[in-house]
């Protein structure tokens, strides 16, 4: 009996003991993996412009937040209810009920209901309104969205370690080269996950510098381009002066009085001589033909209006029996850049467009199939578009082409 007593108190401290440890390991785990975000840095920044009431500055944070926010469904609905309130405060009625469904497209209402926006009560008495006036779960349709964020560190199971009866002597050894097969699995787990870590941010480090060469790249571009631009508008105006020594409307008068004064001479000689028919034909065909200057020269100095703003207005699909042709259609074309995202889930395939002002195309569109499993279109940034195609697994076969009406996309159907 007292041999059984004192292998009992063994197995009792041993028990804590890796309890203990794993619970430790798992809280060195859950801080490294709780980082803010860039898109969470956005969102609380889209939230601070909101309760100062800077709402565009909101909508401008907020879009950007939502964007990148898109597979933690809560954060992605927040983001879209405060755009929601935002344009309702500019009094923008029509994007007041296009975000606030966006916002019920990720969540049921029940959901919505219990999402902390910490917002004041006449902001609520306003959003249960609008979820009334524009019946937003009516017609909300689900997004395939990746599950919200992983549940905290939940309690970690308090043990009765008392009513617990002790192990068989004999098993002890195997129970104790288990536990410490588990343990090692979960350092290797840690270790791995970590290095995952810091390999990302090696990646984004290389994303954010190459970004930054090519807007210095661009930049220069432009520059050089304004010179010649600048160049060829002088050139131009030189050539012009060469050629037509007056200006516009001196030459317009000189052309108009020449007109008078030999309608004027024809008139004349007309009412003293007969003039036949056939004169008068070549007198009218000679009017014509000076009125018809007239109005080219006038035609070569118009000057246009204002161009309007860039949009994405829209992203056409076609599909066919061993590909998807997708038309991402806005004009004119500018300058597009591709790359690819493939070391976290989903694989992605992403396009930023530049000189875009806005976006009419769809914000999600399902594809589920030739491995893509849907098209994301947001504003990157204040002048630049992104569209991202979310693969299933690997990225498959694809090509892109310029195009007059934007950019094409086609990809071929993967061999099994």
């Amino acid at each position: 009996m007292a041999g059984k007593k004192v292998w009992g108190k063994i197995i009792i401290v041993l028990t804590s003991c890796f309890i203990m440890a794993g619970f430790g390991l798992n809280d060195s785990r859950q801080e490294e993996q709780s980082p803010v975000s860039f898109y969470e840095t956005r969102l609380l920044s889209g939230e601070e412009a909101f309760f100062s009431g800077e709402y565009k500055k909101a909508i401008k944070e907020l879009e950007i937040a939502a964007f990148g926010l898109f597979h933690r469904k809560f954060l992605a609905a927040k983001a879209y209810i405060l755009i929601s309130l935002s344009y309702y405060h500019l009094e923008d009625r029509d994007n007041t009920g296009g975000f606030l469904k966006e916002a019920a497209s990720f969540v049921n209402e029940q959901e919505l209901r219990a999402i902390e926006l910490n917002i004041d009560d006449s902001d609520s008495e306003v959003l249960e309104s609008l979820i009334q006036d524009f019946d937003v779960f009516s017609d909300a349709t689900e997004l395939p969205v990746i599950e919200e964020d992983p549940p905290s560190l939940e309690e970690p199971q308090k043990v009765n370690l008392e009513e617990k009866a002790p192990p068989i002597p004999e098993k002890i050894e195997q129970e104790k080269k288990e536990q410490e097969r588990i343990e090692q699995e979960k350092i290797e787990q840690a270790k791995k996950e970590q290095e995952k870590i810091e390999q990302d941010k090696i990646e984004q480090a290389k994303i954010e510098q190459a970004k930054i060469e090519q807007e210095k790249i661009e930049q220069a571009k432009k520059e050089q381009e304004k010179i010649e631009q600048e160049k060829k508008e002088q050139d131009k105006k030189e050539q012009e002066k060469k050629v037509m020594p007056l200006s516009v409307d001196e030459r317009i008068a000189q052309l108009v009085e020449q007109r008078k004064k030999q309608q004027s001479e024809q008139l004349k000689e007309k009412s003293e001589v007969p003039v036949k028919k056939e004169a008068a034909e070549k007198l009218s065909e000679k009017i014509q033909e000076k009125d018809t200057q007239i109005e080219e020269l006038e035609e070569l100095f118009i000057i246009e209006g204002p161009v309007q703003e860039q949009i994405l207005s829209e992203i056409r699909i076609q599909k066919g029996t061993n590909s998807i042709d997708i038309g991402i259609l806005f004009f004119p074309y500018t300058q597009h850049q591709v790359f690819e995202i493939t070391d976290t889930p989903p694989k992605r395939i992403v396009i930023d467009i530049h000189n875009i002002t806005g976006i009419k195309a769809g914000r999600s569109i399902a594809i589920n199939d030739f491995g893509i499993t849907s098209i994301r279109t947001g504003m990157f940034k204040d002048n630049i578009a992104r569209v991202v195609f979310d693969a299933e697994e690997d990225l498959p076969s694809y090509r892109i082409e310029k195009t007059e009406g934007g950019l094409r996309v086609v990809i071929e159907k993967s061999a099994r």
